[in-house]
């Protein structure tokens, strides 16, 4: 975007809960840089969750996104990982928070659209991102 300070590097939570209650303004926050998607459930949970916290002063927080290539080189992530069901819940939460939650996934070639693990990972996806 060549816009410096709409951009915010962290890893404290607190920071970025603090900064978009101070910019009612910014309505998505997306997660990326490495990929986050290799993170447990948990850890990504530690991100995710105060931005949904019913009470936490961002209710003009529209949409949660979340840039990733585990599609392509990992699809297994979303259906067999040891944590894939509780990763799919904590989508189904963002959703239920009336937040809309968008998978940026990130492609190199077509053929890493072919595997059928993916279609089965974009169809688990797909149902837990249903509004309920």
């Amino acid at each position: 975007m060549d816009e410096p300070d709409l951009k915010m590097a962290t890893d404290d939570v607190g920071t970025l809960v603090a900064y978009l209650r101070e910019h009612p303004e910014v309505t998505s926050v997306l997660i990326t840089g490495g990929d986050p998607m290799i993170m447990s459930e948990a850890v990504l949970r530690r991100y995710v969750q105060p931005l949904i916290e019913p009470g936490n002063g961002l209710d003009h927080l529209e949409s949660i996104r979340i840039g990733t290539k585990s599609l392509a080189y990992w699809p297994q992530r979303f259906v067999t990982d040891p944590d894939a069901d509780a990763t799919l819940r904590l989508f189904g939460e963002v959703v239920a928070s009336s937040r809309t939650l968008a998978l940026m996934a990130h492609f190199s070639h077509p053929r890493e659209l072919e595997p059928a693990v993916l279609a089965e990972a974009v169809r688990r996806i797909r149902g837990a991102a249903r509004p309920r």
